[in-house]
């Protein structure tokens, strides 16, 4: 596996309305090769996005930032960029007063489209070394501390501007990696975080249904005699090439600063998939053996309200992964997949789904509830360090998940959303990210990697 090159990677995003300064400041930042402002940078067409990497208190920090575009016409492109968001830089220029007036209109639209509570607010009143100022320091400092937000006035045009553009830089990432005793007391008086409160940072839930299946294919062609025949059904060609796509868009996504790939890639994330053949399948595929897999039988398909051959196990213990691996190489051995070995084996723990660990009869609604809870416990175990849980499982089982443990405040923050969840199914190798409450409910959900339902 290559080694990573950097300890941390953190998504900021640029934002404000059009010709305040945002894709210079970016420039400044990042650098542009000989570390010159170009005082006639055009308007953004789009979103640019840049990285670069620092050493801050012994690790490799890798920033990723996004300068979204602020003209009308673009306001629609810029949703999908808020996603997993760590900071976001909230700018205005000091000498029009109406981009002053704006930043409430871009701070609805965090609150509207961030998907992180906890991301790091900072507002930027740019252009400060020209003489027409039409808003104060004053003004932009309390705009700031109302609305919980940092708060530094910038002349890009100076290298040594406010402290100097690097050590804001390096500032900024420092906050964001460790508390804010290090943070100086100039750029940072009084932080609170995102929403007016430093609320415990959740970590996020990746749900994904399995490849198709043999099972899948023949429910498609209504053949009764393969959905009935067999039981424990394995992936389909086309469920491994489903798996594999999943595995290179996400990787991409990694490679172009997104953060919910960089979890859901990430080696401290916790792995864990259904014991049925074609979940273990799946995340073979689509997750790599880098991490070890944890079979969770409680995570197999359900057996409520009719117990069907698609919920039963067909092998038990290390037997599950050997059957896994053997139905993956008939499928296609031109895929490449790891070789059926003790040491591949020895990735997938199946400790957990030693004898009968499947329903052999229908199961009631409390007991499908009982497990569904456990479940949810087992995802997001207390104080775990782990930034993510990825699990692979069944579309009846994500479905019901957000029938019975969807929380109050999603119904009223997500209706629609969670309406569509509860009434269709995510396609084969979709994904949705899920945060939990206190009480373990679905706070909200999110479709990841271009996922639909159908």
């Amino acid at each position: 596996m290559a080694e990573s090159t950097h300890d941390h990677l953190f998504k900021l995003l640029i934002i404000g309305d059009s010709g305040v300064g945002k894709s210079s400041i970016l420039l400044r930042f990042c650098g542009s090769g000989d570390d010159e402002f170009n005082e006639k940078q055009a308007s953004t067409i789009g979103v640019d996005f840049k990285t670069k990497f620092l050493q801050v208190r012994g690790k490799k920090l890798k920033l990723a930032l996004w300068d979204t575009a602020g003209q009308e016409r673009f306001r629609t492109l810029t949703s999908s960029y808020y996603r997993g968001a760590q900071g976001i830089i909230l700018c205005y220029d000091c000498t029009q007063r109406s981009s002053f007036e704006h930043v409430k209109f871009w701070q609805d639209e965090v609150r509207k489209y961030s998907t992180n509570q906890d991301a790091i607010l900072m507002l930027v009143s740019n252009k400060v070394d020209l003489a027409d100022q039409q808003v104060t320091r004053t003004e932009g400092e309390e705009f700031a501390f109302a609305n919980s937000m940092m708060f530094i006035d910038f002349d890009v045009g100076r290298v040594d501007g406010c402290l100097g553009t690097e050590a804001v830089h390096v500032q900024v990432l420092a906050f964001l990696a460790t508390p804010p005793v290090i943070c100086h007391p100039r750029l940072f008086p009084a932080v609170r975080r995102f929403g007016g409160k430093s609320a415990e940072r959740a970590p996020s839930i990746f749900l994904v249904r399995h490849g198709q299946s043999t099972w899948n294919l023949a429910a498609k062609r209504l053949d009764l005699w393969t959905m009935f025949r067999q039981v424990d059904h394995a992936l389909t060609t086309e469920g491994v090439e489903q798996a594999s796509r999943l595995r290179s868009s996400t990787l991409t996504a990694r490679r172009n600063g997104d953060i919910d790939a960089e979890q859901f890639l990430s080696p401290q994330s916790l792995v864990f998939a259904s014991p049925l053949s074609r979940a273990v399948a799946t995340s073979v595929v689509a997750l790599g053996l880098e991490r070890k897999i944890t079979l969770l039988p409680d995570a197999r398909e359900l057996a409520y309200p009719w117990c069907g051959p698609d919920s039963i196990g067909a092998a038990t213990g290390s037997d599950i992964a050997e059957r896994a691996l053997q139905d993956l190489s008939k499928v296609d051995s031109a895929y490449g997949r790891p070789p059926i070995t003790e040491e591949a084996v020895k990735m997938i723990d199946a400790s957990a789904a030693t004898g009968i660990w499947w329903s052999r009869f229908r199961e009631s609604k409390g007991q499908m509830q009982q497990r569904l809870q456990d479940l949810l416990s087992r995802l997001r175990p207390a104080d775990s360090p782990s930034p993510a849980s990825v699990l692979v499982c069944h579309s009846l089982l994500i479905q019901r998940l957000f029938k019975d443990f969807a929380s109050p405040q999603m119904e009223v923050d997500m209706p629609e959303l969670l309406s569509q969840l509860r009434a269709r199914k995510l396609q084969n190798c979709g994904v949705v990210k899920v945060l939990l409450d206190d009480n373990r409910l679905i706070s909200s959900a999110q479709l990841m990697f271009g996922t639909k339902l159908v």
